[in-house]
């Protein structure tokens, strides 16, 4: 397993026990092209954990749809939430935060982890949201 970490500050607190939960149950090899599913041997760490978001990152980049799916259930109900404060409509909400993932995994390579990956795409649902008005 890739041995990169990346802040802790990369993952918004609410969420981060998502991530520990997907430690179970996921293993990401970053010499792989695909994601694995198997048990992994690491504990409940700070170091695991982190890893296993830096992962999750990492095969987004590569275009691996299930660490795109776990970043979209990591991250939709904050995502979701952001664009209903703006727009202040369910269904559009639904539509733009949809519209704005997809705009982050196409546009994940601009991701410079200069500021948080949640602010990174908070910020793309925020500009997402007021160029709908």
């Amino acid at each position: 397993m890739n041995t990169l970490i990346c802040a802790y500050k990369d993952v918004h607190q609410p969420y981060r026990h998502v991530l520990y939960m997907l430690m179970f149950n996921i293993n990401f090899d970053p010499d792989e092209s695909k994601t694995t599913f198997m048990k992994t041997k690491e504990n409940n760490s700070e170091l695991s954990f982190l890893i296993l978001h830096q992962e999750l990152i990492d095969g987004c980049r590569r275009g691996d749809q299930k660490a795109q799916f776990m970043i979209y259930k990591l991250y939709y109900k904050a995502m979701y939430n952001t664009s209903l404060r703006i727009v202040d409509d369910p269904i559009e909400a639904e539509d733009i935060m949809q519209e704005s993932f997809l705009s982050a995994f196409e546009e994940i390579g601009t991701y410079s982890e200069t500021v948080s990956f949640f602010d990174w795409l908070k910020k793309i649902v925020e500009n997402q949201s007021r160029s709908q008005f």
